[in-house]
């Protein structure tokens, strides 16, 4: 059995006693720093002396600091690299008492129940409520087979844990066409077999022309058209 050399076991015991002793050692540590700043000309080569003791007794403890920040970055890296299983860029997990929320960057496409999400993709999941919610990058469109369309770039799109829709938020000026019906997606509600948001161009809903950004609904069973109720945003 290879025994290790005896620099290492008088360097480790150093450590570890220092370690051990911090209550004494870090006063010491931090008294000896003062000392060599605040001594002045009159402790002359003295001055070194003691920043060099204080660095010694310093080191042990940036030391554990240095490897519990290096080992802190392995596991975010490992964790972003395999979060649920996506393959991630870079990922995050944030823990509270009753709640969990975690974070991920797609670093390649990746299926969610009936959506290829694609390459980019900013995707983040609350325990709390079990929902999801994905950020498609710009110029990357997402096929919604629910609908029968493709849902452009630079939205967010929000589903239940079991893969239901919930909800498509955007800033731009994005539409998407459903049942024939032209709406913007700058908000656009999903409850049951039904489709909820406003119209972008002037739209005929029940027999009569309505104007653009008129609130409807579409049922997805019969691709019927009416008008949406005052609440149609609350509606789950």
């Amino acid at each position: 059995m290879l025994e290790p050399p005896l620099w290492d076991l008088l360097l480790f015991s150093f450590a570890s006693f220092v370690a051990s002793h911090w209550i004494l050692t870090i006063p010491a540590a931090v008294g000896l720093a003062v000392l060599g700043w605040r001594g002045g000309p009159r402790l002359k080569s003295f001055r070194w002396l003691a920043f060099g003791a204080s660095a010694i007794l310093a080191m042990p403890f940036v030391l554990a600091v240095l490897f519990a920040l290096h080992d802190k970055i392995r596991a975010a890296n490992a964790q972003a690299k395999f979060l649920r299983g996506w393959p991630c860029r870079w990922g995050s997990v944030a823990i509270s008492s009753d709640r969990m929320w975690e974070r991920c960057e797609l670093a390649s496409a990746h299926a969610f129940f009936d959506y290829e999400l694609p390459v980019g993709t900013r995707l983040s999941y609350l325990s709390e409520t079990d929902e999801w919610s994905f950020l498609i990058p710009e110029g990357k469109g997402l096929a919604i087979k629910a609908l029968s369309a493709t849902v452009p770039g630079a939205f967010s799109l929000e589903a239940s844990g079991d893969g239901h829709l919930k909800g498509i938020t955007s800033k731009g000026g994005q539409t998407i066409v459903v049942y024939g019906v032209v709406l913007g997606t700058m908000y656009v509600r999903f409850s049951g077999q039904a489709v909820f948001g406003k119209t972008s161009q002037s739209t005929v809903v029940a027999g009569e022309q309505q104007p653009a950004g008129t609130a409807v609904k579409i049922d997805l069973l019969t691709g019927a058209v009416s008008l949406a109720g005052p609440k149609w945003c609350l509606s789950e």
